[in-house]
Order: structure tokens, then C-alpha cells, then sequence
């Protein structure tokens, strides 16, 4: 879900048990990730060629524009990692969501 926190649009993203709380603004062409969806991050197999293996611990966000992925604990692109998205830290206190737009 896409939240205004002082002025700034933040894309809000559960995942399992975490919160995760990012600009909404993709990196790449600057798209909001109203839409995105989140998946577990895939890395080769060593010594394979191109066989895959799903990391069940590494949340990526992709864009529902040009589907670029982001891994949310890092803010890294996957595919570019000059480029970045801004992340906030996340609290639940007393049941509500918390999220530090301080820095």
C-alpha cells in the first residue's frame, strides 16, 4: 500500500512477519511501486549455468512498471546496483505502524 508520511509518498510492503517501508519511487524511470509485488530473491547455483535457486529469506520488490527488483533489506537494485531505493525503518508499537522519516 502506498501511505503519505509528512508530504513524502512511502510504499508500505509486508513481508512474512516483517514491515518494510520504501520511497515510492522506482529508481530506474522513476515510477511509483503502486501495483509492485514481492517475491523471494533467486541466485545462480554454483558451478551451474543457468540453473536458479530460490533464497526463501531475501524479500524483492519489483516494479510493476518495467519489473526491475529491488531486495528490501538492502534497498540494491538486482539488476543495476548503482541504483537504489530509499528505505525507512519500521516499528509496531501498541499495534500501530511507526515509520521514521527522520534521516
Amino acid at each position: 500500500m502506498v501511505v503519505k508520511v509528512k508530504g513524502r509518498e512511502i510504499t508500505v510492503i509486508q513481508w512474512r512477519d516483517e514491515v518494510h517501508a520504501v520511497r515510492n519511487i522506482c529508481p530506474h524511470q522513476t515510477q511509483s511501486f503502486k501495483g509492485a509485488h514481492v517475491r523471494p530473491s533467486f541466485t545462480a547455483r554454483p558451478g551451474s549455468v543457468g540453473e536458479l535457486v530460490m533464497e526463501q529469506g531475501e524479500p524483492v520488490l519489483v516494479c510493476p512498471v518495467h519489473t526491475w527488483s529491488f531486495n528490501l533489506r538492502s534497498g540494491k537494485c538486482t539488476v543495476d546496483e548503482s541504483l537504489r531505493i530509499r528505505r525507512y525503518e519500521t516499528a509496531i508499537e501498541d499495534g500501530r505502524l511507526l515509520i521514521d522519516v527522520s534521516s
